[in-house]
């Protein structure tokens, strides 16, 4: 895999990265990464070795060493080198739900199982795996799969790292309806952040995501009125609103919609409720599950 002397011919190279003290201030992407040419170079050190360690994901001496999601680290390794990018990410698809994450957060057990690593530098697999999924989202290749069939089963995945956004996604592949909840309620995940982060960078994407937040928000706000409940309206993507009932939520959830019941937090009281403003279909939703409760 990869050029059989490329280790020998080619130094090890890695993004550059800002200082912690400056990247800790916000969420944003903190890596230079290298071009495509260099990343290919990157590829070539891949030594083509009889056993590779590097996509082991075994214990040894009580250690863990490998990957532990099996990676195929030196085809996918040759395919950066002879730039055929699409193919790369479709075998590190297959065993890797979220390289998005771990090219950025991961410890690099392959690399630290990398042959090349006894007597020199190792393979540079993570800047490796960066390269591949940011190449795919940039040309369109990460898609949604959604499954052919749904089985009736609903299972809930509580957590909101990349263990548990994989188990969701994994689940929902095999045509399971997921409840994802993030394990701390009141604490957006990390990921989240990071992604409105690298989202907003987009030009223009800060302003669209607004105007739709700010139609949605209105078109709720007019339905959840016309239902009888009081709406306090705000700015953020979400609305608190009171209603007489005070088992609303319970009655939602039979339906499959979740709300959160406010009464227990400081000010508020039995019967105030907070809900996401989210698409239309879910607004809809929402608005026609609450006319039917009060009709019974």
């Amino acid at each position: 895999m990869g050029k059989p002397t490329g280790f020998l011919e080619y130094n090890r190279e890695t993004a550059k990265v800002l200082p912690p003290k400056v990247r800790i201030a916000n969420f944003k992407e903190f890596r230079t990464p290298l071009n495509k040419e260099k990343q290919k170079l990157q590829g070539a050190r891949c030594m083509a070795c009889g056993v590779p360690f590097c996509q082991a994901g075994m214990m040894i001496g009580g250690m863990a060493s490998g990957c532990p999601l099996h990676n195929l680290v030196p085809e996918t390794n040759d395919l950066v080198f002879t730039g055929n990018w699409k193919q790369a990410f479709l075998r590190l698809n297959k065993t890797h739900s979220f390289p998005e994450f771990t090219s950025r957060v991961c410890p690099a057990l392959c690399e630290a199982a990398c042959t090349c690593n006894l007597n020199g530098e190792p393979v540079s697999t993570k800047e490796n795996e960066r390269a591949i999924i940011e190449t795919a989202y940039a040309e369109g290749w990460v898609v949604p799969q959604p499954p052919k069939v749904r089985t009736g089963k609903t299972i809930a995945v509580i957590g909101s790292g990349p263990s548990g956004l994989a188990a969701a996604q994994q689940l929902n592949r095999r045509g399971h309806n997921v409840l994802y909840r993030a394990g701390q309620p009141w604490n957006v995940s990390v990921i989240a952040q990071a992604c409105a982060e690298a989202a907003a960078k987009q030009n223009g994407w800060r302003e669209q995501t607004a105007r739709r937040i700010a139609e949605e928000r209105a078109y709720l706000m007019d339905g959840l009125r016309s239902c009888g409940v009081r709406v306090y309206p705000g700015e953020a993507n979400f609305l608190l609103f009171h209603s007489s009932d005070e088992k609303l939520d319970e009655k939602l959830r039979k339906q499959g919609i979740m709300i959160r019941n406010c009464s227990n937090y400081r000010g508020l009281g039995p019967g105030f409720y907070r809900t996401a403003v989210k698409t239309r279909d879910a607004s809809e939703k929402l608005l026609h599950a609450l006319r039917q409760i009060q009709e019974i």
